[in-house]
């Protein structure tokens, strides 16, 4: 009798401890919408493309001054088709790009990267403004460069697919003059510990004006990404600045390419002026050079124009003006 009566004791023990064991692993808490099921994997980024490329191991990777990488991260559960938001940071230390991800689901990388040139992100302690704003939804910010993922399925950095940068604090440039570099990475589904790579390729053009001198009177080139004058004795004017493009995601496809409205005024010194209007073709990793060559004369007056293009190399196309003075 007590030895049937401690079988029975024991088995309706090991019951009730099985009974608790599969409670515990099927038990799902909800975290910001995420379920956390205890199997997170830890994963580096590596940003390559047109920026880097390398083989290294991201620990070996140091900052480099004056470049920013801005990212969002999208989850979804496998087999679904709609991304929520899941985690943003801003980074300027490559070897501390880390993430923590989940098993079953899937992820996207979004990525933006800006580089310093004649403009800068305006930032202050720390705090970056556009392109790295962070918003809710319903309110903007600065947001802090610290170098950690935030995890959030309601804030993201709103500005990483725009070209629209503050390079002060009340100073808003629509073309920054800076490299600005764009990628992502669809349906990533991490498996082990492992590195992320994400290609980004350049959202950027160039543009150069060689402007030679008038022999008198003054030349005024008016255009959204530079407007300038040149005056009789001054020097040749030879200028190239790198802008960002204004729709970044939409920029880095090859072959993208716009007109830039161009306005060249001559004024002379007897008060008349000759005004005349091209578009200038740019592309994305193309720099266009512009060649202005005044000649002047009481019968004759001439403008000429050179643009060149190229991978960031150069071509030519000519612009010429006859004044009838």
């Amino acid at each position: 009798m007590i030895m049937k009566r401690l079988t029975k004791g024991m088995s309706v023990m090991l019951l009730l401890a099985s009974l608790f064991l599969v409670s515990c692993e099927k038990a799902v808490v909800e975290e910001d919408g995420i379920e956390v099921s205890g199997q997170d994997i830890s994963v580096s980024l590596a940003v390559g493309g047109e920026y880097i490329i390398t083989s290294e191991s991201p620990l070996s990777r140091a900052a480099t001054p004056g470049v920013v990488y801005g990212f969002n991260v999208y989850a979804k559960k496998s087999g679904t088709s709609a991304y929520t938001k899941y985690a943003y940071g801003l980074f300027d230390d490559p070897s501390k790009m880390t993430i923590t991800l989940r098993k079953g689901y899937q992820y996207r990388f979004e990525c933006t990267i800006t580089k310093d040139n004649e403009d800068q992100v305006y930032q202050q302690s720390g705090l970056y403004a556009a392109p790295y704003l962070s918003s809710d939804g319903e309110l903007s910010q600065q947001t802090q460069l610290d170098n950690q993922f935030h995890y959030s399925t309601v804030t993201y950095l709103s500005g990483l697919q725009s070209g629209v940068t503050n390079i002060t604090e009340t100073d808003v440039a629509n073309y920054p003059r800076m490299y600005r570099y764009y990628g992502k990475v669809d349906d990533y589904t991490p498996s082990t510990e492992a590195t992320v790579n994400i290609s980004v390729k350049r959202a950027v053009f160039g543009l150069r004006f060689k402007v030679t001198p008038p022999a008198e009177g003054m030349i005024k080139i008016e255009s959204w990404p530079s407007t300038f004058s040149v005056n009789a004795g001054d020097a040749a004017y030879d200028h190239a600045s790198v802008y960002t493009f204004n729709q970044v995601d939409k920029a880095v496809v090859d072959g993208y390419n716009g007109d830039v409205p161009v306005t060249l005024t001559w004024l002379h010194t007897d008060g008349t002026s000759k005004t005349e209007k091209k578009n200038i073709n740019i592309k994305r990793n193309v720099m266009t050079t512009v060649t202005i060559d005044v000649t002047s004369s009481t019968s004759e007056a001439a403008i000429s124009l050179t643009e060149e293009t190229g991978d960031l190399e150069e071509e030519n196309v000519d612009w010429h003006v006859e004044d009838e003075g």
